[in-house]
Formats: C-alpha cells, sequence, structure tokens
C-alpha cells in the first residue's frame, strides 16, 4: 500500500506563491483607500501629550538641499529607514534639453540590501487622486506595507508632476487657510446619499482641471 501524501512535504507551487502576492496586493489595495478617506477628512491633530519636539523633527526635511540626479541617489530623510531622492526628467519629452522637473521619491527600504539573495525588488506606488502625494502614502504606510506584502521588497513612493515635493509645482491654494477650507468641502462617502456620487464627481474634475 502506498504511503500517504502528506501535504506539508510537498513543494510550494508557483500559482500558490501567485495567489498569495495577489492577496497581499488586494490587502494593500484596501489600506491605501482607507488612508486616501482619512487623510481627506481634514488636517490632523495632534494629541496635547505628544511629544512636539519628536514630531517636528520626523516632520522635517528640506527637499530642496537634495540636489536632483539622473539616477537615483537615495540619503536619509524624515526618520529611520526613511530614503529620499529627487529624479530630474524633461519637463516636456519633446524637448528632453528643455525645462527639467525633479521628481520626488521617498523609499521604505527592504530589509535586505540590494543584491541579497532574498531581494526581490521596488513596489512603485501612486495613489492617483488627482493630486495624490506618492511621498506623504509611503511615509503614512510604508511600513504595514512592508509587513502585508513582504519585508523583501522596497516600497517607493514618488509625487507625480505639480504635486507636493516634485517641483515645479503646481500651486492653486496659497495658504493653509485655503487648504483646510478645500478639505472641509470634501463630499461625502459613495452611496452615503442620493447625490454622493455626483458630488464626488465634480469634486474631482475640479482637482483634476
Amino acid at each position: 500500500m502506498s504511503k500517504p501524501i502528506d501535504l506539508y512535504e510537498l513543494p510550494p507551487q508557483p500559482h500558490a506563491k501567485r495567489s498569495r502576492l495577489l492577496q497581499h496586493c488586494v490587502l494593500a489595495l484596501g489600506i491605501i483607500g482607507l488612508w486616501k478617506l482619512y487623510s481627506a477628512s481634514g488636517p490632523v491633530e495632534l494629541s496635547p501629550h505628544a511629544n512636539l519636539d519628536a514630531q517636528v523633527h520626523a516632520d522635517t526635511f528640506d527637499w530642496f538641499k537634495l540636489l536632483p540626479s539622473e539616477t537615483l541617489e537615495w540619503v536619509r530623510c524624515y526618520q529611520e529607514p526613511f530614503q529620499c531622492a529627487r529624479l530630474e526628467v524633461p519637463l516636456d519629452y519633446a524637448k528632453p534639453h528643455g525645462q527639467k522637473a525633479a521628481v520626488a521619491l521617498i523609499k521604505y527600504p527592504s530589509k535586505y540590501p540590494v543584491g541579497h539573495e532574498k531581494w526581490r525588488g521596488p513596489i512603485l506606488f501612486n495613489p492617483g487622486g488627482p493630486g495624490g502625494s506618492g511621498v506623504s502614502l509611503v511615509r503614512g504606510l510604508g511600513a504595514n506595507m512592508s509587513k502585508i506584502i513582504g519585508d523583501e521588497f522596497d516600497m517607493v513612493g514618488f509625487d507625480p508632476r505639480g504635486i507636493g515635493h516634485t517641483t515645479p509645482q503646481f500651486v492653486v491654494l496659497n495658504t493653509q487657510a485655503e487648504v483646510v477650507t478645500w478639505s472641509l468641502q470634501y463630499p461625502p462617502l459613495i452611496n452615503s446619499t442620493d447625490d454622493a456620487l455626483a458630488k464626488l464627481h465634480g469634486y474631482w474634475k475640479i482637482m483634476g482641471e
């Protein structure tokens, strides 16, 4: 009589690995969606018992002291283990020798160095929007994304052209008061009211223009 098959002795199948990776990606997208809703709800208030000095230090990084380059030159930024870079690209690819843009990128690195047998490369996040900041996304969720997707990957986010720390910047709201006022007008969740979808469509249409 043949020996019963022990499933725990079977080598992992490629389709099982792909399925697990797909599940991780779906979870990651869910977290991104929740983060976008939370971040759009208004400014974050610090607890009165928070360590303000540590908060200010962690939130401070002078992007303009980081020289743009045509290759990614990562430097330490914000708090450990984040790294930042500014990638120089043509503002208009039809005029490659014309005005340049400097794209801001941030990385929550894998625990394995580049070249290590367990390092599996970067995963690039663009939160969309329009107007979403990939730098803010990875700063806020990089550690959680690494736990969900796997710490063998680098979590990399960037600010699209005209957004956040990427230059040249496209500025519509000139003061913090205008930013807060605009944030207070954020429409309700889809299907929460009869006209929620129409309001969301109008809001993002204005943002896109």
